[in-house]
């Protein structure tokens, strides 16, 4: 349900009116909060650029009423031309699934595609992992992997976790204001499971963001502790200068997983970063060309400010990078690649990273670039 691999959904119906769009209820429900964001996003955009929108409320309805078919996991679907498709658990967030797609062409022949969507192997605070024996007990031609964290180094999850928490009590107990960068789905509700579950008081740890309907889709469907009214900074001006003014300790998960302008976590890092009490850690996948990115390269370069917007800021606060990715790590994509028996396409990585591991990869792995095809 993350909004690179949703949102244009509808679009696609439109452009295949006669595809299925195979999805699991929890993906669903989140979804329509995606394209309802989109909606509002695609009208903003007509008003200022005249763009006509990709697609409508009304597309949306027509989709959902005559093209989606939710299924549970590992829940095998039938499709034309001889093709069936299987589902396991991906175990990046809830509901998450990858696709297992075998297509019977006779005489004893079969062609077989796995997708593994963003992935993981290890348990997470809410959901399990994606079970190691995932992949039917098959050779398969072709894998499409994911690559966001090829060439990373292992992380021990528990390790990291418990890195984590100390440096957040030590900003608390110095009297400082932690800012984390979040996206809205899973990584927002991970995260304040992660501190509630190792002894941060609920009483310090806020959401920026309309969290409400995200936080109640995980409550139908893990074991997340409830998130309180009283911790959701709510109307952005008020709520938020409010917290900020009070000079508590305290967490906040501001939505805006790349701190992306204008969003919640933009604003709350600019609020921190001339701060030498506060700090600002990043828990998850950061794009090296938007604001947290960039901040977390200047640090890298030992620079002493850095441009947020149109005004420059000297870095004070602390900043830190832990391993809490929902992406799979460099040793669990090269198993899941040594399944294959033709190729291995590696997409939704870094382009550079990619080609650098595949340098001294096996003949048959590919950077499955925008636009390349490839005959399976």
């Amino acid at each position: 349900a993350h909004a690179d691999h949703s949102v244009r959904i509808p679009e696609l119906a439109n452009k295949f009116p006669e595809a299925v769009v195979c999805t699991t209820q929890e993906t669903l429900e989140m979804c329509f909060i995606q394209w309802k964001d989109s909606l509002s996003a695609f009208s903003r955009k007509e008003r200022t650029t005249g763009e006509k929108p990709p697609y409508t409320a009304g597309d949306i309805q027509r989709m959902v009423k005559e093209q989606v078919q939710v299924i549970p996991f590992w829940h095998r679907v039938e499709l034309p031309a001889n093709v069936t498709m299987l589902p396991p658990n991906a175990g990046h967030i809830l509901g998450a699934m990858s696709s297992f797609f075998v297509q019977d062409l006779g005489i004893g022949k079969k062609c077989s595609v796995f997708h593994s969507s963003d992935f993981l192997f290890d348990n997470q605070n809410l959901i399990p992992g994606a079970p190691k024996r995932f992949l039917p007990n098959t050779e398969i031609g072709t894998i499409v992997s994911e690559a966001t964290n090829i060439g990373s180094p292992a992380v021990n999850r528990k390790v990291e976790i418990q890195r984590f928490i100390d440096a957040v009590n030590e900003v608390l107990r110095n009297g400082g204001r932690v800012v984390i960068p979040v996206f809205k789905i899973h990584r927002a509700q991970e995260i304040w499971e992660i501190l509630l579950s190792h002894g941060i008081p609920i009483s310090k740890v806020f959401v920026d963001g309309n969290a409400s309907e995200l936080f109640g889709i995980y409550q139908k469907y893990t074991s997340i502790r409830y998130l309180p009214k009283s911790q959701i900074i709510r109307n952005e001006m008020f709520d938020r200068w409010k917290r900020w003014n009070s000079g508590d300790p305290c967490v906040i998960l501001a939505f805006g997983g790349m701190v992306q302008e204008r969003s919640a976590a933009w604003h709350n890092t600019r609020m921190v970063i001339e701060n030498e009490r506060d700090a600002f850690f990043a828990v998850g996948y950061m794009d090296p060309c938007a604001p947290g990115g960039e901040l977390l390269d200047a640090i890298t370069k030992e620079k002493k400010e850095i441009d947020i917007g149109l005004e420059r800021f000297e870095i004070k606060c602390r900043v830190e990078r832990f391993a809490l990715s929902g992406h799979e790590g460099n040793d669990g994509l090269l198993y899941l690649a040594a399944r294959a028996r033709d190729r291995v396409i590696f997409t939704h990585g870094d382009g550079k990273r990619v080609r650098e591991h595949l340098k001294n990869a096996p003949r048959h792995h590919f950077h499955g670039v925008n636009g390349k095809e490839f005959l399976l």
